[in-house]
């Protein structure tokens, strides 16, 4: 399982090293990388990430680094008071009166302040096979009973039944640093993947320009990446103890909670402690 992350220019700079400077662009082998983590099949990689926007003429845009929606809430007081955009713009932390559109916030900080999650309503998604598609198969959106429903189109477009609403989404995305560059696990069987993935392409561009030698150094890195590929799934999907044990708490809970959307599921995998007759389900497996 992850455990520690690192810069995706870690990759790059060695990606630098390989490939001539007339044929290396770094905005495609990051694209390249970003497509060899889906083929890994990243989903421990993902980041969920608050998103709070306002309903403009019934539609909004969901963020360019969405990968599959998680929820999509709105608030029913389409007229929030002065002093409660205040509150709201000191929890995204911008400055007075700087619009509150499209702004996104670490999920920390949305957990943090619980008076802001209150009386937030996840809206009811319409029947739309796209739009399913792009929804967590858990999204409360796909049962919801609320009043007011939306869809979304191909292009990122929300429209909703709502002419104005504020909206609170919660997303998974790739990870980013501060800096906005794309983090990725540091294991080395997973940079390596990368790097062969991004050689592989490389060797194939090369091929197609005749270049000599180039197809057998393309089957070369083709042969590499899917070594690689393979264990780099492998590293990531095996959990550490912390993680095993937030698994445990979760299967093992003696009452579930089935309205976890209500805190954007904060708290999931905490240990349950339950008072029966004088004796805490921790002091139970102490014994």
């Amino acid at each position: 399982m992850i455990t520690k992350w690192t810069n995706i220019k870690s990759v790059l700079f060695e990606l630098e090293r390989r490939i001539p400077k007339d044929i290396y662009s770094e905005p495609r082998l990051i694209e390249d990388c970003m497509r060899a983590v889906d083929f890994i099949g990243a989903v421990p990689t993902y980041q969920v990430r608050p998103y709070f926007t306002v309903v403009e003429n019934h539609k909004f845009c969901i963020p360019s680094d969405c990968l599959q929606i998680i929820q999509i809430a709105h608030q029913p007081n389409p007229n929030l008071t002065d002093n409660e955009l205040d509150e709201i713009r000191q929890m995204l932390q911008i400055l007075p009166d700087t619009p509150i559109e499209n702004s996104t916030l670490p999920q920390q900080v949305w957990w943090d302040n619980w008076q802001h999650r209150r009386g937030w309503v996840p809206l009811r998604l319409s029947t739309n096979t796209f739009a399913s598609s792009v929804h967590c198969e858990s999204s409360r959106n796909l049962t919801s009973t609320c009043e007011h429903s939306y869809t979304v189109s191909p292009d990122g477009i929300v429209t909703t039944s709502s002419k104005k609403a504020f909206i609170m989404m919660t997303y998974y995305a790739y990870p980013k640093d501060c800096d906005g560059n794309f983090l990725i696990p540091d294991v080395e069987d997973y940079k390596q993947a990368l790097i062969n993935y991004c050689m592989m392409n490389s060797w194939q561009f090369r091929w197609e320009l005749k270049e000599e030698g180039a197809a057998e150094r393309y089957k070369e890195y083709q042969m590499l990446w899917g070594l690689f590929k393979s264990k780099a799934s492998a590293s990531i999907r095996m959990p550490d103890i912390g993680t095993a044990q937030n698994m445990q708490n979760i299967l093992s809970k003696l009452i579930p909670n089935n309205r976890r959307f209500n805190n954007f599921f904060k708290g999931l995998g905490d240990f349950e402690n339950l008072n029966m007759n004088g004796y805490s389900q921790g002091n139970l497996y102490r014994n």
